[in-house]
């Protein structure tokens, strides 16, 4: 009894003080005191869970009831962000994850709040022993925005479009400044009371160095995971094992198969084994088919570029 008290007490603190951030959209031309704008995060991997607040779940482990009909998914191994809007793809656009030494967190997260123009502060970390804040800007690690998925983990953009797609960041995920806009301007225009268009295509840009404030009306799911497998039409993507988290690959493709319904007595091991021997650092698109007995190793015709190019995004009406 206790301690729901006290997780009631803290969740309305919080609550006043989400209300009082709220207190208009916040155009700041000095570095906000208590800004979040770390892009490093030193976690264990447990999953964490997502409070519409603080963008977690209270320690008691009870998810806090919030229906959002847009959902985003990020799948490490792959480095790709997907934007879902009724289960339907909306976006589709590649991120850099954190690089081995500082591991993006696999969990469940809540975006809650954009900012537009964010000062990056450095984190209390020895990489940023000797970095000095950096006021909006071509030169801010965050780009041109950020996005709060709670706990200093975040989704910006950044000066480093090189590491885009890659395992290379301090535990949040870069994308491409463009993507990043696009993304936030979609969750903004469809989950907040700031929807008018000339914010985005005047108000932002032109006021550079001003920082806005946006918090959303309705918290949107995220998830993290790690999945070095994923089925795509009558394809396997198969993903590197960044993080070194997969031991026994060939096992857990095995696995993987059957929980797809192969029968287990009808999948070529060796062909397996091939496979994983020649995924590195990109990921390999396979025929479904060609891990079955009946058939021959035939990586497909669609090349990792073409089908999960660095620099692909997928649109959809919406």
């Amino acid at each position: 009894m206790k301690s729901r008290f006290l997780s009631l007490v803290f969740f309305v603190m919080g609550l006043f003080s989400f209300s009082i951030a709220r207190a208009g959209d916040l155009a700041l031309t000095e570095l906000p005191q208590n800004s979040p704008s770390f892009e490093t995060v030193n976690l264990s991997n447990q999953v964490l869970p997502v409070d519409p607040v603080s963008g977690q779940l209270p320690s008691d482990g009870i998810m806090v009831p919030f229906v959002n009909p847009a959902k985003i998914e990020i799948n490490i191994p792959a480095r790709r962000l997907k934007l879902y809007n009724n289960n339907e793809l909306v976006y589709e656009f590649p991120v850099a994850v954190g690089a081995p030494a500082h591991k993006t967190p696999v969990s469940e997260r809540a975006l809650t709040q954009i900012v537009w123009n964010p000062w990056w502060l450095p984190p209390d970390s020895p990489w940023a022993k000797d970095a000095k804040p950096t006021p909006p800007g071509p030169n801010n690690p965050l780009g041109p925005v950020k996005m709060n998925l709670g706990a200093a983990i975040l989704l910006h953009g950044t000066n480093k479009p090189q590491s885009v797609g890659r395992p290379a960041s301090h535990g949040c995920m870069r994308m491409n400044n463009e993507d990043a806009k696009i993304l936030a301007w979609w969750v903004q225009s469809h989950f907040t009371d700031k929807t008018d268009p000339s914010l985005y295509d005047e108000t932002y840009p032109k006021k550079r160095s001003q920082s806005f404030y946006v918090n959303l009306t309705t918290p949107i799911p995220v998830e993290i995971k790690y999945n070095l497998f994923e089925k795509k039409g009558d394809q396997i993507l198969v993903h590197p094992d960044v993080y070194g988290r997969i031991a026994n690959k060939k096992a857990a493709l095995k696995e993987w198969l059957v929980l797809q319904g192969t029968d287990a007595n009808n999948i070529n091991e060796q062909q397996i084994s091939d496979i994983l021997s020649q995924v590195k650092k990109e990921t390999m698109p396979v025929l479904f088919s060609s891990l079955l007995n009946q058939n021959i190793l035939q990586p497909t015709s669609v090349t990792p570029n073409e089908e999960l190019g660095v620099a692909a995004k997928i649109p959809f009406a919406n």
